[in-house]
């Protein structure tokens, strides 16, 4: 019975990978002749406006989401294995809204530059992820509690947006799709600027794999396998 309730997300991951790459194929195939693929891939007719679609937008647009997807699966799992709760992730925490209030902020305020955006999106995510680990401290961090935090600050960042981009609304269009989801893209740029940044997120997580292994360790074992268990900061961030 449990080597087919453990075989059951492996078939679902299988069926879900099958399903995109076909309509990926579908939507590729409308948008331009397989026989053209390679070449408006590497050197793309400026002449054949089909072509250049192909390879600044619908290329981008498949590279971004699959770094992004990424990028958003490798912090669930992070969330999910160092606070050992498996409803935590970057929207249950709140730190997503955070995130996007940031982003707003910088919005409204002009600050030029994608680094800033990102900076500014870093910030908010980081302080409101304090708010809410401050508000779950007094509960020694409880699942529970923790994720009723993170969803109660959540919809408050929510609000504050939705009532900047009311009143500011010539200044925040851009966020209506930007709180979407949108992944359209015009060039490669943001697939430059993102993969460096997802395979450092990667090659840190490898580093830290052993902590992290035993973090989602009963107690016990993982004293017997030399993590520090008994430091005061660490007691105080178990859970009872």
């Amino acid at each position: 019975m449990s080597k087919r309730i453990a075989l059951f997300p492996a078939l679902l991951l299988a069926l879900l990978v099958i399903v995109a790459t076909a309509l990926t194929w579908m939507n590729f195939s409308q948008a331009l002749p397989r026989s053209q693929w390679a070449q408006a891939a590497w050197s793309p007719d400026i002449n054949v406006i089909e072509q250049m679609i192909f390879h600044y937008s619908l290329l981008p647009r498949l590279a971004i989401s699959l770094l992004v997807g990424a990028g958003l699966g490798l912090v669930g799992v992070l969330f999910q294995q160092v606070l050992r709760n498996p409803l935590a992730e970057p929207t249950t925490l709140g730190v997503a809204t955070g995130a996007q209030l940031g982003i707003t902020v910088t919005t409204l305020w002009a600050i030029p530059g994608a680094m800033a955006s990102q900076f500014a999106a870093l910030a908010g995510a980081c302080v409101v992820g304090l708010i809410v680990f401050g508000v779950a401290w007094g509960k020694r961090l409880s699942p529970v509690t923790l994720i009723l935090a993170g969803l109660v600050v959540s919809l408050y960042c929510g609000a504050i947006n939705q009532l900047l981009v009311i009143f500011h609304h010539d200044q925040l269009q851009s966020m209506f799709l930007w709180s979407t989801g949108t992944l359209t893209q015009t060039d490669w740029g943001g697939v430059e600027r993102l993969w460096p940044q997802l395979l450092g997120g990667v090659m840190l997580t490898l580093l830290l794999l052993r902590p992290l292994t035993l973090m989602g360790l009963d107690d016990g074992v993982a004293r017997n396998l030399g993590w520090p268990c008994r430091s005061r900061v660490w007691r105080r961030c178990r859970w009872r």
